[in-house]
């Protein structure tokens, strides 16, 4: 198998986040739990508009399901394919 160029390799990482977090945000928007599940790493770091932290794929889920959608995140790192870190735009 030929290899990438190191800018292929990053460009088609780029664009491997941009399609996860585009899918994890519209299932927030369409309160598809069951899908966002999948999206999430068991361990997932959140950090919410206001800087707090919240650790755990669950307890992100609760916060989600009781609030308003999230932003599409400022930063964000995946974990084998899921979204390992996601954090919102801070508030102004």
């Amino acid at each position: 198998m030929p290899e990438l160029p190191a800018q292929s390799l990053a460009e088609h990482h780029t664009v491997l986040v941009q399609d996860v977090v585009q899918a994890a945000h519209q299932a927030m928007l369409e309160r598809d739990w069951d899908a966002l599940r999948l999206m999430l790493h068991p361990y997932l770091h959140w950090t919410a508009a206001d800087g707090s932290r919240l650790r755990g794929r669950t307890k992100i889920l609760d916060r989600l399901q009781s609030a308003a959608p999230a932003a599409e995140p400022v930063a964000v790192e995946l974990r084998d394919g899921q979204i390992y870190r996601w954090q919102e735009p801070p508030d102004d």
